[in-house]
């Protein structure tokens, strides 16, 4: 399960089945609900969709685990410390409401 994390300006942080992504941040451009993903700051690619955005993080969650030397990311990792091994809980989710008409 993807969860999109509180704002951190200018994006927001990921998990995947509430462990942490490092180095990801994503953001919703809501005048055309595409998703901006952007890795370490300096690379960035655009979902069309949340369920896009989901098959792409857990691939780039995966392969950043994978080739930083430990065996995947999330609860089945073994090597400590892990930074894909980091669990995260949420307080509430962020919807939007239908009666919001501000901007962003």
């Amino acid at each position: 399960m993807l969860e999109v994390l509180p704002a951190r300006a200018p994006g927001h942080a990921v998990t995947i089945d509430g462990y942490a992504v490092p180095n990801v941040e994503v953001a919703e451009d809501a005048a055309t609900g595409q998703w901006h993903v952007t890795y370490d700051g300096r690379f960035s690619i655009v979902a069309s969709d949340l369920e896009e955005l989901q098959r792409w993080l857990w691939i780039v969650a995966q392969a950043q685990a994978v080739g930083g030397g430990y065996s995947c990311h999330g609860a089945n990792s073994v090597y400590r410390p892990n930074p894909h091994k980091v669990k995260v809980m949420g307080i509430g989710s962020i919807e939007r409401c239908p009666t919001d008409t501000r901007e962003g």
